[in-house]
């Protein structure tokens, strides 16, 4: 084997572990915000009147 092929297959090696630890990484991510679109928001939208008339207000 000539010093170019032993390179190659060692790059292509590299690659391969780069592949891998990226295809790891994005299902976790994936999981991660699907997990936090599950949890409850802080605020509410609840209706309010006033001598102003009536509306929406955010509720914390």
């Amino acid at each position: 084997m000539t010093a170019l092929a032993i390179t190659e297959r060692g790059i292509g090696a590299i690659a391969m572990l780069f592949l891998i630890a990226a295809s790891k990484n994005k299902s976790t991510a994936i999981l991660e915000f699907n997990d936090a679109l599950d949890k409850k928001t802080t605020y509410r939208l609840v209706p309010t009147s006033s001598v102003n008339g009536l509306g929406f207000a955010l509720k914390f």
